[in-house]
């Protein structure tokens, strides 16, 4: 995403932390401005310096213009710089072309002031920058001027040069070449020489466009009406200030220069308007910067002056929202007003709300206020880990591995004589492809899609775009998808999305909760609990104790998933290698197809029609459906114990746990994760049922339920976090634990019969049950009772020494040795 800033004076972009996850999109701000920063010159040139050693870059815009002493040196020092670091031509860039216009217009207009560039890292933000090098212009400045002032221009001259100016002196000038210095630059994968000379006409033609455009710049006009329709949306989005207005103005005069006419046009204002205004119509700096579609249909709407259709049967006076106050979406989409209608004059009847567009667009941008997913919404922060390997995104990733891990075994069979072996640098070439996609490659994989309407052939049409230009595998491109249906590639790219899916996150997780779970039995294994059957009070146990049965029973179905075999394809079309035999008859292929699957870390599955079964996918899945089951139960065991209050929470300084009674501390994240586990589970139960049944040798039903596993995943996830999260809150309250033990003395009739048991006194069950049941027993009562038996004096001692807190038999044992029975 790229902004024209229009700033007023140079800022520096804030830091990024070298840390922080691939999603976080880098900001690069940069600046046309004279100035200083960091006590260095500024005028007209870019530098981008990254501070080694330290855990963020700071990126800043800096002098380095470089005097000379004529443009025949200056060329010649431009040249051999060019030849002895070489960087990538401004004219070979693809795609990216509303960064590369930003720039462009900056370049022949700096009083615009600047261009912010926002995106993900690896999206080619510093690459296209660096690319701008070969296409800046000389330009005149002040000799022995640090701040390289314009000796024309009183803006742009430093606050001596104007003074000398004014007094009408004359100031000596140079000729300085504009030059861009950064720490890194982009490594070709070739010959650099060789392919800069591909682009040399390019650049040459663009350089001219650009000094051209430069040159008549100052002769182009812009009409009054279209300044006004400027004003009135900088107006209507409550942009402060006139910089939008003025930064507008310069870009749409700049790019009609760059086109080649003398009057700016209403294309060329909407062309620019969005990168002029987006970033403005942020009033907190951490709200995101709209995708302009908001600043787009404004302008049109300043254009032909009329309003979106109304839909409203009936106009009214009466609106749900205040029509003084200016209420916005965080995407800055204007809430639409809703006017009420009533369905009858009976005051009885409920009145009827209807929405109007009026003005607004209701297609809101993608934000985590308008996901239809919460989990892409309110929790994209607690499951984001999932993203890169169960979203669209994953897919295409993997699908482009899985073509390019073919090709290369292709070129490893001897007999496919059509594909040689690769050299090492076609193999490398070829490895860099997935090493590096990235998000713009997908989008370039979406790109081709909407032409073939088919996913699959969309990423081979994109991995022959991309190996075209490389001589030694531009020989062999139709053997990308080589005898492979398109399950073949997909059955193989679900496997591996799942596979790293559970064991970089899934996985993980659950093994964190059984660690917190087993460390609350060690911890606890000495804390007696009332035990509660059907619950009634029951014989004594421990905390800990309690707290390790959950552990183990996790554990076990995490081993399960853990050893879940993630089986692979790679058949053809029905599973007969058809296409395979016909095209060479004498390779064994279901041994190639073996070694393959194999070599991607999967399963092989010989046995299968047009796609893989699917049957280990439903194995896998109710596997952690019993997981999740058995974590129901352990949310709700703990819901009951801070219900007794055998738990008491931590409370966090302004948490509020309800919103009319200020004394309550809800188990939310127990309840939470519960909730999500009943949801995650009728997922789960769906895909489990559904996969592995598909019409004959195949339909189609598995390919939009299979793109639904991450919404499964993630739920789980977001469970499993909540309920580490709601553990690390809990605190014992040992007081309210011995206060129910001291109050349940009956629980000691079944040590006290069954030792009558050993003895041989008669009907031992019946006389504890008419002293117990249905009476108030206490010590006093049960003590009269152990002396009047007809025991051994060291067998009725030591019942005598029983309490309910002593009687817990091995618990403390076992809550201790939990560790031992785990399957980490």
């Amino acid at each position: 995403m790229a902004s024209l800033l229009g700033t007023s004076s140079i800022r520096a972009s804030p830091s990024l932390s070298s840390s922080s996850s691939s999603s976080t999109p880098s900001i690069s701000l940069i600046c046309f401005r004279p100035g200083r920063i960091c006590g260095r010159a500024l005028n007209a040139g870019i530098q981008i310096r990254r501070k080694k050693n330290r855990s963020r870059h700071h990126v800043s815009v800096m002098n380095v213009a470089t005097e000379i002493n004529s443009t025949e040196q200056q060329v010649g020092k431009f040249d051999s710089k060019k030849s002895a670091r070489p960087v990538y031509p401004f004219a070979a860039i693809v795609g990216q072309d509303e960064m590369k216009l930003c720039l462009l217009l900056n370049v022949i207009d700096p009083k615009i002031g600047g261009v912010m560039i926002m995106g993900d890292r690896g999206t080619g933000k510093s690459t296209t920058v660096r690319s701008l090098v070969g296409l800046l212009p000389e330009i005149t400045v002040v000799a022995g001027d640090p701040y390289n002032s314009d000796p024309l221009d009183p803006e742009f001259m430093g606050v001596e040069v104007r003074e000398r100016v004014e007094r009408g002196e004359q100031v000596p000038v140079i000729a300085t070449k504009i030059n861009m210095i950064v720490e890194e630059r982009a490594r070709f994968d070739s010959d650099p020489k060789e392919f800069r000379d591909t682009y040399e006409t390019e650049q040459e033609k663009l350089q001219e466009q650009i000094s051209n455009a430069r040159s008549c710049l100052s002769s182009v006009q812009i009409d009054r009406e279209l300044k006004v329709k400027i004003s009135k949306v900088c107006s209507e989005l409550n942009v402060d200030g006139l910089r939008g207005d003025i930064v507008t103005n310069r870009a749409a005069k700049a790019l009609a220069a760059l086109k080649g006419k003398d009057r700016v046009t209403a294309d060329d204002v909407a062309t620019v308007i969005p990168n002029c205004l987006r970033h403005r119509l942020r009033k907190d700096p951490l709200e995101s910067i709209d995708s302009g579609v908001l600043v787009s249909e404004k302008f049109a709407e300043a254009l032909t002056n009329t309003k979106l259709p109304c839909f409203a049967a009936k106009p009214t006076t009466k609106t749900l929202l205040n029509p003084s106050k200016s209420l916005t979406l965080a995407s800055h989409h204007p809430l639409p007003r809703v006017p009420l209608s009533l369905s009858s004059t009976d005051p009885l009847k409920p009145r009827k709300v209807t929405a109007m567009a009026t003005g607004s667009s209701r297609d809101l941008e993608m934000s985590n206020l308008t996901a239809l997913s919460p989990l892409d919404g309110r929790y994209w922060g607690k499951v984001k880990d999932l993203a890169s390997s169960m979203s669209e995104f994953g897919l295409i990733y993997f699908r482009v591995l899985v073509e390019i891990k073919w090709l290369l075994k292709l070129s490893r069979i001897a007999d496919v004589t059509e594909v040689p072996s690769f050299s090492k640098e076609a193999e490398a070439y070829l490895q860099a492809i997935i090493d590096g996609f990235s998000v713009d490659d997908a989008l370039e994989v979406k790109k081709i899609e909407k032409v073939t309407n088919h996913d699959v052939k969309a990423v081979e049409y994109f991995l022959k775009q991309k190996c075209e230009s490389h001589q030694e595998i531009a020989k062999v491109l139709e053997f990308f998808h080589f005898a492979c249906t398109s399950e073949d590639i997909n059955n193989l790219s679900h496997g591996l999305m799942l596979r790293e899916a559970l064991s970089s996150v899934i996985l993980p997780s659950m093994d964190e909760l059984i660690k917190s779970i087993s460390l609350m039995a060690k911890e606890f294994a000495y804390v007696p609990m009332l035990s509660r059957t059907h619950g009634q009070p029951a014989s004594p146990t421990t905390l800990g104790k309690e707290m390790a049965i959950f552990a183990v029973r996790l554990s076990e179905e995490r081993r399960c998933l853990a050893e879940t075999k993630i089986k692979g394809k790679f058949a053809g079309a029905v599973g007969n290698y058809n296409a395979h035999v016909s095209a060479y008859p004498n390779i064994d292929w279901p041994h190639v197809a073996d070694e393959f699957v194999t070599s991607l870390g999967l399963t092989f599955n010989p046995y299968v029609t047009q796609i893989e079964p699917h049957d280990y996918m439903a194995r896998l899945f109710n596997t952690i459906s019993q997981f999740n089951n058995i974590l129901i139960d352990f949310d709700r065991d703990i819901w009951s114990y801070i219900s007794l209050g055998y738990f008491k929470q931590i409370t966090k300084a302004g948490e509020i746990g309800s919103s009319t009674m200020p004394h309550k501390v809800n188990p939310i994240d127990f309840e939470n994760s519960e909730g999500n586990l009943g949801k995650a589970n009728a997922e789960l139960s769906f895909l489990s049922m559904k996969l592995p049944v598909s019409r004959m040798q195949r339909d189609l039903t598995d390919s939009t339920v299979l793109r639904n596993m991450g919404g499964a995943l993630g739920h789980s996830l977001l469970a499993y976090k909540s309920a580490i999260q709601g553990i690390k809150k809990l605190q014992v309250n040992e007081a309210r634990l011995k206060e129910d033990l001291d109050q349940t003395w009956e629980v000691l009739a079944e040590p006290i019969q069954t030792v009558m048991r050993r003895y041989g006194v008669p009907e031992p069950y019946e006389k504890l049950k008419e002293l117990t049941r249905g009476r108030a027993v206490n010590e006093e009562s049960i003590r009269e009772f152990i002396k009047g038996l007809d025991l051994p004096e060291e067998a009725k001692s030591q019942l005598l020494k029983l309490t309910p807190h002593t009687y817990v038999g091995a618990a403390a044992a076992l809550a201790l040795a939990v560790d031992e029975a785990l399957h980490l």
